[in-house]
């Protein structure tokens, strides 16, 4: 276990920080879980200072549908306030944290409130279960404040990610994205649907070469440890390097490639089996020419479509409102005149159809509304 603690202790309204000394000038004894036991402890004792001693215990949460997690399920502590030892205990479960087999992360920390204390943490590893050669595992789970908001499958944000290089912006993206994963479950073979969201930071190259062809690439980071990588590659096929980028070589250009970096987390794949937890893949779709447009052109799809990425493991990438440029020039954001897709279009030619029909629709109810006037009028006069 390491990190920063803090606690904030209110004894009979008189408040102290107490900051947990570093592993340097503390003593730590504990209870290791052996075999098919479920339960751990740890106590740390300072060498000085107001903090007399601090004990954490964890236990192991079996579950029959999702993976188990080890969680921190009390603490006490014994701390001086006025010239008196106090205790101090929380008998409830205060972090819910990963699979036993894993280690837990949480770098931007939080708090928890037990009792008398404010107990804050940053910078948080811990393993309370299967430690070998007091090491941590290879593989870890992060928190789902390191992790960040989820959207919910049907909520994905629109968001405009742009790459930039000096002064010169040559790429700008804009849409809602959400990839449908599969993995493993406890139950079997499953597929999760895992939206972009809203916090996010973009890098990339505006000259590079992808198989021996010049392109352009967007990488976005986002849930701590996932990358989104998108090749946009020029529609002429040069085989002069030097040519390929510095030259306008086509009036095309296309996505001809894309990644995907991502870890298996609880907090995303809440059912997955715990041989995956932990653990990272990487999904790649090549050999792409999607949504290709001219240079100086930005390509726009506001409907929903899917893409199926791989027919062979399910993987699907499913967008909308979506508008793209690359090989821009210049330092603007602003897109280029919309080249559309198939499905706008068909949308937008439906509109004035709808329209001309209810005015044509209007246009003879009018008239024989008229006609019918017209022939009471006419009754009318016969009679008089």
């Amino acid at each position: 276990m390491e990190g920063s603690f803090r606690m904030m202790v209110t004894i009979n309204k008189t408040t102290i920080i107490v900051d947990v000394p570093s592993k340097e000038e503390v003593n730590v004894t504990g209870m290791c879980a052996s075999g098919n036991e479920t339960e751990s402890s740890i106590t740390i004792t300072p060498k000085s200072g107001p903090l007399k001693s601090l004990t954490f215990d964890f236990k192991i949460n079996k579950n029959k549908d999702m993976a188990d997690k080890s969680e921190l399920v009390s603490m006490s502590a014994e701390v001086m306030v006025d010239g008196k030892v106090e205790p101090i205990s929380a008998n409830k479960t205060l972090l819910v944290l990963s699979n036993p087999k894993l280690f837990y992360k949480c770098d931007v920390g939080s708090n928890f409130t037990a009792d008398k204390v404010i107990f804050k943490y940053e910078q948080l590893k811990v393993q309370a279960f299967n430690v070998e050669n007091e090491k941590f595992a290879e593989n870890g789970e992060d928190c789902s404040e390191d992790v960040g908001p989820i959207p919910a499958p049907g909520n994905i944000p629109v968001n405009t990610y742009a790459v930039t290089e000096g002064n010169k912006t040559c790429i700008v993206f804009k849409g809602s994205m959400k990839f449908v994963i599969p993995y493993v479950a406890k139950s079997g073979n499953a597929t999760e649907p895992v939206g972009l969201p809203e916090k996010f930071t973009v890098s990339g190259s505006c000259n590079f070469l992808l198989n021996g062809e010049v392109s352009q690439k967007m990488e976005v980071k986002f849930y701590e440890d996932w990358i989104l990588t998108i090749y946009f590659t020029d529609s002429d096929n040069k085989t002069d390097v030097q040519n390929q980028l510095t030259a306008d070589s086509s009036d095309k250009y296309y996505i001809s490639q894309i990644e995907l970096e991502y870890e298996y987390n609880s907090n995303l794949f809440v059912t997955a089996d715990e041989s995956i937890l932990g653990k990272k893949a990487k999904f790649t779709a090549a050999n792409l020419t999607l949504w290709e447009t001219g240079k100086g052109k930005s390509y726009m799809c506001n409907k929903e479509s899917t893409i199926n990425l791989s027919s062979k493991d399910g993987f699907e990438l499913t967008v909308s409102k979506v508008q793209y440029q690359a090989f821009k020039k210049g330092n603007s954001n602003d897109f280029g005149d919309a080249s559309e897709c198939a499905a706008d279009e068909e949308t937008n030619s439906i509109v004035p159809i709808a329209v001309g029909a209810a005015l044509a629709g209007l246009v003879i109810i009018v008239l024989i509304a008229y006609l019918i006037g017209r022939k009471r009028s006419r009754a009318g006069y016969e009679q008089v």
